[in-house]
C-alpha cells in the first residue's frame, strides 16, 4: 500500500511541473472527513477543478 511518502512523492512531482496542489488523507467512509479535506483545498487554491479520491483497500 501507498504511505505517506508516496503521497508527499507525487505532490512534488506536481509542484516540479509549476502546478499547485492540495493533499489530503482521509477515511473516504466518512463523508466529514471528505468534505473538511475538499473545503481545505477550495479555500487554499481558490476554486475546483478536479477532485480525485483514491481508494485502495487490502485484505
Amino acid at each position: 500500500m501507498a504511505t505517506p511518502e508516496d503521497l508527499e512523492e507525487t505532490a512534488a512531482f506536481i509542484e516540479k511541473t509549476g502546478q499547485r496542489v492540495v493533499t489530503a488523507k482521509a477515511d473516504v467512509r466518512e463523508a466529514s472527513q471528505l468534505k473538511a479535506a475538499l473545503e481545505d483545498g477550495i479555500s487554499q487554491l481558490g476554486g475546483l477543478d478536479i477532485v480525485v479520491a483514491q481508494v485502495g483497500v487490502a485484505g
